[in-house]
């Protein structure tokens, strides 16, 4: 058996990660809105005709941005969601190698798959098939192009739809330039907690209490 106190301090802290991104994106989302006051600004200033949209967007956000100009507020947004994707996802690992402890004296299971592998009884647990896909999402924001990546385009290709991004000449970190939406986050996050509930309830006593507060 697994103490209770490991289920419910996890997912205190998945929860806790949550609400740092939702401020991150709150903060994003202060930032669009001033580059969209100081494009108005800047098309007040000049003749409609004599001016282009892309360089008028250009110059706001240099002007509200300053040098983080290039990481324009899709990179930011799609960075930060990703970013924090692979941190409740690295969460996760040490959870499970951490339950494994408990469950096994040799302590030797460290990824998800080897755990699912080792009792396969988990695979049939509430969100194992969103799990699975952030591990995907995570392998492709660390290592780019491979395997991982050629599988979550054909799960996921909304999450390579990259019409209308602005070119940039920065060799950007895996994860900028992923298609990717705060619900996604919210989802996997749920996937987590309702697996490590439905976990707890196997492997824990008394039973997990998450509270009704949402990641």
């Amino acid at each position: 058996m697994v103490p209770v106190t490991i289920f419910e301090s996890f997912v205190i802290e998945l929860r806790m990660f949550g609400k740092h991104l939702q401020l991150i994106l709150l903060n994003i989302s202060s930032i669009e809105d001033k580059i969209q006051q100081e494009s108005e600004e800047i098309r007040s200033r000049i003749y409609p005709e004599y001016h282009d949209e892309g360089d008028v967007r250009w110059k706001a956000e240099k002007k509200v941005m300053g040098e983080f100009a290039d990481f324009d507020i899709f990179r930011q947004k799609s960075g930060a969601i990703a970013g924090y994707c692979v941190i409740i996802f690295h969460l996760f690992e040490r959870f499970i190698e951490e339950v494994n402890l408990f469950l096994d004296c040799n302590g030797k299971i460290k990824q998800f798959v080897q755990f699912k592998d080792k009792y396969a009884d988990v695979s049939g647990l509430p969100g194992c098939s969103l799990i699975d896909e952030l591990r995907l999402l995570c392998n492709v924001c660390k290592h780019g192009t491979g395997p991982a990546y050629e599988e979550l385009k054909k799960t996921r290709p909304d999450y390579f739809d990259r019409t209308g991004l602005r070119f940039s000449p920065i060799k950007l970190l895996a994860g900028y330039d992923l298609n990717i939406e705060e619900e996604d986050f919210l989802k996997y996050s749920k996937a987590i907690t309702d697996f490590t509930e439905s976990l707890a309830s196997k492997v824990s006593y008394p039973k997990l209490d998450t509270g009704t507060e949402e990641a």
